[in-house]
């Protein structure tokens, strides 16, 4: 039986969803893999949305992810050179752990989604290495720490052997044997399962997703003139305090978030890759809010526009906005129901074990 550990970035839901997806499917095409999950921020969730006998779990953080303004969606860049500072002085220790956790195990493969520490311990037990993202946490610091202090997370992503990239992606060749590049992918959908969460919303408004990602807190949230929407009814993500007689949110011990997306008429999201690829998986028009000084953020909405996904409202002006009739693009033809590329992914990971 072949194994695969599979290193997951900590920061929120996203890196975590789309790894299911992928987990799920190389299940379902072949039961003789054996699985082993790091993360730590997610693992609950990742828990109880694999409860497979060949799937394992190590509990672990794995990096840091951006660091935000306190009540904003907006980066924090002092803080981000703070915690990258104190995340690199930590990685040795970190490496040099779970080399001696895994040294006596036998591996076929590591996969990164996205985080720089897999690279370097797949290198030193001479265990081949897969990164599948649309970024790495090197290129979306460029903008928010000097490139010296990122010097050690080039240097690991160098070690990388196969890099996925996914859709919206502007990263270099990182894969030393092979690059190649994928769509968005999502979990599969239920359609009856769609179909039962906009009967028991309600059919009589449009239904909009409002996703600002599990990490966010923002202050003032509760009093953005959005709610005030004529003929509009809201989905958020369980964490968001907000009480308004037309927003429901998600349940909190619902896994399978991605029908909610598919059962919306419009997602209003940060360029967050997970909740995008559902939207796109579901044919659901998507206006994302714009912010400052994300690379990652500029890539995708770069992506979603060429190929006409998306339109795009900046954080300003999303502070004053309002949903009405009139908005182009709810009138948007936008490409429906673009191809889930989880599959495709899942082939070529099998090949590079078999």
């Amino acid at each position: 039986m072949k194994k695969i550990v599979y290193y997951i970035s900590e920061y929120g839901y996203g890196h975590a969803a789309r790894s299911i997806a992928v987990i799920r499917e190389i299940l379902r095409q072949t039961p003789h893999v054996q699985i082993q999950v790091v993360n730590q921020y997610a693992e609950d969730f990742l828990k109880r949305s694999l409860p497979y006998k060949n799937v394992s779990f190590f509990e672990l953080s794995t990096d840091i992810g951006y660091m935000l303004k306190e009540g904003s969606i907006e980066p924090d860049q002092h803080k981000q050179i703070v915690e990258v500072e104190s995340y690199l002085e930590a990685f040795p220790t970190l490496i040099h752990s779970e080399i001696n956790r895994l040294e006596n195990e036998k591996i076929d493969l590591i996969i990164s989604d996205i985080t720089p520490l897999a690279f370097e311990v797949a290198d030193q037990l001479a265990v081949p290495s897969l990164g599948i993202s649309n970024f790495t946490w090197y290129t979306a610091f460029l903008d928010l720490v000097p490139l010296e202090i990122l010097a050690p997370f080039k240097a690991s992503y160098e070690k990388m052997d196969y890099f996925f990239a996914l859709a919206g992606s502007n990263e270099k060749k990182w894969g030393n044997k092979a690059t190649q590049h994928f769509g968005f992918y999502s979990r599969e959908m239920n359609s009856k399962e769609i179909e039962n969460i906009r009967s028991n919303i309600g059919r009589e408004k449009r239904l909009v997703f409002l996703g600002l990602g599990m990490k966010m807190e923002l202050m003032e949230l509760q009093n953005l003139p959005i709610w005030n929407s004529p003929n509009t009814h809201f989905i958020v993500s369980s964490n968001l305090d907000i009480a308004h007689p037309n927003v429901s949110k998600i349940p909190n011990d619902y896994l399978e978030t991605q029908h909610y997306i598919a059962a919306c008429n419009l997602v209003i999201t940060k360029a967050g890759w997970g909740t995008i690829g559902e939207a796109v998986a579901a044919g659901v028009p998507l206006l994302i809010i714009e912010r400052e000084g994300m690379r990652e953020d500029k890539n995708t909405i770069e992506y979603l526009k060429d190929k006409n996904l998306a339109d795009t409202i900046s954080g300003r002006d999303f502070k004053d906005f309002v949903l009405d009739d009139k908005n182009t693009f709810l009138k948007t033809t936008y490409k429906k129901g673009q191809r889930n590329a989880v599959d495709e992914i899942t082939g070529d990971i099998l090949r590079l074990i078999d």
